[in-house]
Parts: C-alpha cells; sequence; structure tokens
C-alpha cells in the first residue's frame, strides 16, 4: 500500500489510529504481508488503484483492478505478465514487513500525539532559549517536565497563553541535532552548551 494511505486523514485522529491498530494486528498473521511503499523520490509505478491477483488450481492466473469507476478482470496472459512485472517493481520499493511495521507505529504516535490535549502553561516550568529576546521572531520556550512521558512542550516566549504542542522527544532530540548541526539561521542561540 502506499504510505498515503496512511499520512490522509479520514475522520478524527482517533479514528485513524484504531484503522493503524487494526492494520498493525492484522500484519501478524501469518497469511498477511503488509508492506508500504514511502514517500519518496521513486516514480509512480503500477496500477492508480486496488489490484489482486488469483491463481487458480488449474494454474491459470487472472488479475482484477478497480477504480472509482469501474472494476476488471482479465486472464490474458500477455496483461497479466505486465501486472506482474508491474507488482515486482512496486514490491520492490516497498519497505520490508518490520519496517512497515515500525512505520505504522510511528505514523500512529504521530496522531496520539496530535490528540493530546494541550498541557496548562502553568502546570510546568519553562526554559526560554537564548534567542528569545527582541523581535527577530525566535521566542522559543521548551519545558523538560514532560520527558519522562516521552514529549517535549514547545512554546511562542511571546505568546505565552497560546498553543503549546507536544514534539515526541525524538522529534525534539532531531531537531535539537539540526540546530546543532547549523541547519537553522541562528540556530547555535536557541540552545544552552
Amino acid at each position: 500500500m502506499d504510505e498515503s494511505v496512511i499520512r490522509r486523514s479520514v475522520g478524527d485522529p482517533q479514528a485513524m489510529s484504531r484503522q493503524i491498530a487494526y492494520m498493525l494486528e492484522m500484519s501478524y498473521l501469518p497469511n498477511v504481508n503488509l508492506r508500504i511503499v514511502p514517500f519518496g523520490p521513486h516514480p509512480a509505478v503500477g496500477p492508480q488503484g486496488m489490484m489482486a491477483f488469483l491463481e487458480l488450481p488449474n494454474a491459470r492466473r487472472w488479475f482484477y483492478t478497480e477504480s472509482l469507476e469501474y472494476g476488471s478482470c482479465n486472464n490474458d496472459p500477455i496483461a497479466v505478465a505486465k501486472q506482474w512485472r508491474s507488482y515486482d517493481r512496486i514490491q520492490a520499493q516497498a519497505l520490508s514487513a518490520p519496517d512497515t511495521r515500525q512505520l505504522l507505529r510511528r505514523a500512529q504516535e504521530e496522531l496520539i500525539a496530535m490528540n493530546r490535549r494541550p498541557i496548562e502553561p502553568s502546570s510546568v516550568s519553562w526554559f526560554k532559549a537564548s534567542y528569545s529576546t527582541g523581535s527577530n521572531g525566535g521566542c522559543v520556550e521548551i519545558s523538560a517536565d514532560l520527558l519522562s512521558s516521552g514529549y517535549v512542550p514547545i512554546r511562542d516566549s511571546k505568546d505565552p497563553e497560546g498553543p503549546n504542542p507536544l514534539l515526541p522527544t525524538p522529534a525534539f532530540a532531531a531537531f535539537r541535532e539540526a540546530v546543532k548541526a547549523g541547519e537553522f539561521a541562528y540556530g547555535e542561540r536557541y540552545l544552552r552548551p
């Protein structure tokens, strides 16, 4: 399946999280091989809709494709071989089953983080970044109080009562490393030594 299936929200974050949990559960069944083709630079391959292959006891093969407008079965050996080649290209670009489960868990964690209720700003202690002065727009505060629960609250120090999203600690760690590596203008000023 294409990664867009788990990234395009259908319903609220709770519904998407439950659907991903179901996919994870099904992925452990012995007769299921769930693999995701991740977003990336690879060209689009294969059909732009659902595709299924049937192998009948008499060794005949069929393929079935479906779009919004119609479904189609075909047992022409040349057409079936062409669709198998397309399917092989898709499989070559897909993540392994364990990597697919990891991507599903990460997507589910992101949905759960989106669904978390905002924290009460006065319930945590805030650390103001050294660059959070003046009118340069770099007014960031963080709190380390929720690290044990796996999140880092952030907020705009110019608007302390405004939104305070919770970043999962791995996301914040990646941000911090990017700042240290100089990937943001004036980034070295956002972190104390």
